[in-house]
C-alpha cells in the first residue's frame, strides 16, 4: 500500500481547502467522498471520469471536486457524516460553533452557484452557497459539539458534545432551540465534557461515549429512561438525569501511560466494529489504542489482606460490632493508616465516616447459629461512657451503608474545581515524571508490536480513578489488545478499524503517520507518512467497494489517498525505520498535550501575574 493521490493544492490557491481537515466520511457505496475542516466548507469528492497524471507527479487524479458547499460555521467543523438512504443527497455537520447542521444538495437548482478556476485553469469547480443547500440548523447543544453517528435511517443520528450530553436527532420532528428551550431531553447527560461516540450497525441499540475521563462508558438504548423534568422544560442536573444509571459498562486501564499525567488523562477517540457488534476500540491521550469486547466479563481486582496486628487496647472494643459491608471500606495505606487523599475526597462528597472506623480484618464473626455479637459489662463508668460511645459510632457508619451518599451536583463541581486547581499547578511544574504509573520493566510493553495479552500486565496492579469522582459504578471491562506506537498527544485523534471484516486496527501519529496493526495479536503491519505535520482522521472506504482505499487527514489542508500498488513501494511506506520512529514517539519528542481547561487556567495564572497583559488572544482552542 502507498500513496496514490493527494486531494487539493498545497499552495493554497482555493482548490480542495484552505485550512486543517478535520471530516471526513464516505458514502454507503463508496465513490463519493466529502470533507471539511478549519475553513468551514465542504468539498465534495467523486471518482474522475477520465483520470490523467497530475502536473507536478506521477500519480492519476482518481478523485476530484466539481462542487464545494460553505456551511454557515462559523468556527472549525469536527465531523461530517452522509445520511444513510439519501443517495448521497444529504449531509449533516457538527462544529465548534455548538451548531449542527444538515444539507441537502437536491435543495438547490444550481442558479446561485459560483464558478471557481485555479491552477491557470487547469481546475474548474463551483462553490455553492450555504443558503441554497442548508435545511436544518439545530442548536440543541450548548458547547461545542464534537462527533456524529448516523443511524440506519435517513432521518436519525447521534451527536456528542463537551456539554456533557448525548443528543439523538429526529429530522422529522420540527422544534425550535435556543433561546426557547424546548428541545428533545438527551439520551445521555455526564458529569464530564464528552468528545467521543460509537455505536455499530451491527447492534445501533449499544453506544459508546467518552471524554475527558479515565473511561468510555458503554450504554444500552433499550434501557435508557425518560428524563421528565427535561421533558417539561425544567432544568437538569447530574443526581436528576435518570439516564446516567442505564449504563450497562464501562472500559478502562489499571495504569497510565509513560509520558501520561493524571490531570491530562482522557479519551480522544472510540470506535466499534461494524463486522460485529461487539468490539471496541478506544484511543487514550498520551498514551495508545486498546481493544474492548463489550462482551467480556468484568474485571475483578485482587483480594488484599491487612498483615498489621491491630492496637489491643482499640480492639477489644472494635471486636464487639458487626462488620460493615465492603462498600464502605476505607483504602488503606502500607502503614495501616487509612488514605488521607481518599478522606478527603469523601469528606468534600458529604459521606459520613466515623473516628474509630472498625477494623474490618481484625472482626469476628458469630457462627451459624448464634444469636450475634454481644456487648461485654464495663468494669468503670469510664469504659462505660467508651464503650456506649464507640457503640453510637459504629451505628452511624453501619447506618450509612443503608443509604448511600449522593453526590450532588454542587459536590462534583467543587471537586472538578479542585481537579484544575491541580491541573494549573502540574503544568507550571517542570517535574511530571513523577505523576507516571509505569515502571522501567513496562517500557517492554510500549513497542510497536504492542502487548497480545492486556489482563496478564494487570494481574498485580491496583485500580486506580484517574478523576477525583466516578459516578457510573457499573462493572469495569479489561482490554484484551493494546496497540502502542504512535505519539497521540498534540491533537484529538480518531481510531479506526480497517478491512472488509474489521481484521486491522489503525491510528494516527503527532509525527505526520500513521500506524496500522493486525487487530488479533497487535502486530505492526506497517507505518506510512499520512501528512505533514499531524494524522488525525482515517477513514477507509465501505468494503462494498471493490478497489479497497484508505483517505487521510490532518494539519495539511489535503487530503491524501492511500491504496495498494503494484511494483515496489514508494518514499511514503516508512515500515522499514519504524523501529526509529516508535523511539522518537516514546520519547515524548512531539511535545506535552494540554487540554483546554489546562490552557485556560494557565492563561489566567500568566495574566494575573503580569505576563500576558496587553496581549491580544485570538487563538483558537481545538
Amino acid at each position: 500500500m502507498d500513496r496514490v493521490q493527494v486531494l487539493g493544492d498545497e499552495d493554497g490557491n482555493g482548490y480542495g481547502h484552505t485550512g486543517c481537515i478535520n471530516a471526513l466520511s464516505w458514502s454507503q457505496d463508496g465513490t463519493t467522498l466529502v470533507s471539511s475542516g478549519d475553513d468551514c466548507r465542504i468539498c465534495i469528492w467523486r471518482p474522475n471520469a477520465s483520470p490523467q497524471l497530475t502536473n507536478d507527479s506521477e500519480q492519476e487524479e482518481l478523485f476530484q471536486t466539481s462542487l464545494t458547499l460553505t456551511t454557515g460555521h462559523t468556527n472549525n467543523v469536527f465531523s461530517i457524516k452522509f445520511l444513510p438512504y439519501t443517495a448521497d443527497m444529504k449531509m449533516v455537520t457538527c462544529s465548534a460553533d455548538r451548531e449542527v447542521r444538515v444539507f441537502d444538495l437536491g435543495k438547490s437548482n444550481g442558479s446561485e452557484d459560483r464558478l471557481r478556476v485555479a491552477g491557470g485553469g487547469s481546475r474548474r469547480w463551483y462553490e455553492r452557497p450555504e443558503s441554497q443547500c442548508c435545511v436544518r440548523v439545530l442548536n440543541c447543544h450548548t458547547r461545542r459539539v464534537k462527533r456524529i453517528v448516523t443511524e440506519d435511517s435517513s432521518d436519525l443520528f447521534l451527536t456528542v458534545s463537551e456539554d456533557h450530553t448525548v443528543r439523538q436527532h429526529d429530522l422529522r420532528t420540527p422544534h425550535h432551540c435556543r433561546p426557547s428551550g424546548n428541545c428533545p431531553a438527551p439520551l445521555v447527560k455526564l458529569p464530564y465534557s464528552l468528545s467521543a461516540l460509537a455505536s455499530s450497525a451491527i447492534a445501533p441499540y449499544y453506544f459508546v461515549v467518552a471524554g475527558e475521563a479515565s473511561f468510555g462508558h458503554l450504554f444500552d438504548r433499550r434501557m435508557v429512561g425518560r428524563i421528565l423534568k427535561a421533558e417539561w422544560g425544567q432544568d437538569i442536573s447530574i443526581e436528576d438525569d435518570d439516564a446516567t444509571t442505564r449504563c450497562v459498562r464501562r472500559f478502562g486501564r489499571l495504569k497510565r501511560g509513560p509520558k501520561e499525567r493524571k490531570s491530562q488523562t482522557h479519551v480522544t477517540g472510540a470506535r466499534m466494529a461494524d463486522s460485529n457488534g461487539h468490539d471496541l476500540l478506544l484511543s487514550y491521550s498520551a498514551d495508545a489504542a486498546y481493544l474492548y469486547d463489550i462482551r467480556d466479563a468484568p474485571y475483578e481486582p485482587p483480594q488484599r489482606h491487612n498483615t498489621l496486628l491491630p492496637n489491643n487496647e482499640v480492639s477489644r472494643t472494635r471486636n464487639l460490632w458487626p462488620r460493615p459491608s465492603k462498600s464502605n471500606k476505607r483504602r488503606k495505606l502500607s502503614n495501616g493508616t487509612a488514605n488521607p487523599d481518599r478522606a478527603a475526597e469523601e469528606e468534600l462528597l458529604g459521606i459520613e465516616d466515623a473516628e474509630g472506623e472498625p477494623d474490618v480484618e481484625n472482626v469476628e464473626e458469630p457462627g451459624d447459629n448464634s444469636p450475634g455479637p454481644q456487648p461485654v459489662a464495663a468494669e468503670t463508668e469510664e469504659e462505660e461512657e467508651e464503650v456506649q460511645s464507640t457503640s453510637e459510632t459504629s451505628t452511624s457508619t453501619i447506618e450509612s451503608d443503608e443509604e448511600p451518599a449522593s453526590y450532588t451536583e454542587a459536590a462534583l463541581q467543587s471537586l472538578l474545581d479542585a481537579e484544575m486547581t491541580d491541573a494549573a499547578h502540574i503544568i507550571l511544574s517542570e517535574d511530571d515524571d513523577e505523576d507516571s504509573d509505569y515502571s522501567p520493566e513496562d517500557e517492554e510493553h510500549a513497542g510497536g508490536s504492542g502487548d497480545t495479552n492486556v489482563e496478564e500486565d494487570y494481574v498485580h496492579e491496583e485500580e486506580e480513578d484517574h478523576v477525583a469522582f466516578e459516578p457510573l459504578k457499573v462493572p469495569m471491562v479489561m482490554p484484551r489488545r493494546r496497540f502502542a506506537g504512535m505519539s497521540n498527544v498534540r491533537t484529538v485523534k480518531d481510531v479506526n478499524f480497517l478491512g472488509p471484516k474489521d481484521e486491522y486496527v489503525t491510528s494516527g501519529s503527532d509525527d505526520g503517520h500513521f500506524f496500522i496493526w493486525k487487530k488479533e495479536n497487535a502486530e505492526l503491519v506497517g507505518v506510512w507518512d499520512g501528512d505533514g505535520s499531524v494524522v488525525n482522521v482515517i477513514e477507509d472506504r465501505p468494503a462494498i467497494h471493490s478497489y479497497p482505499m484508505v483517505a487521510v487527514s490532518g494539519i495539511d489542508n489535503t487530503v491524501k489517498l492511500f491504496a495498494p500498488t503494484a511494483g515496489p513501494e514508494r518514499e511514503f511506506n516508512h515500515t522499514g525505520r519504524s523501529e526509529s520512529i516508535i523511539d522518537a514517539n516514546q520519547s515524548g519528542a512531539h511535545g506535552v498535550y494540554v487540554s483546554s481547561i489546562e490552557l485556560a487556567l494557565l492563561y489566567a495564572q500568566l495574566r494575573r501575574r503580569g505576563g500576558a497583559e496587553g496581549r491580544d488572544d485570538t487563538c483558537r482552542i481545538m
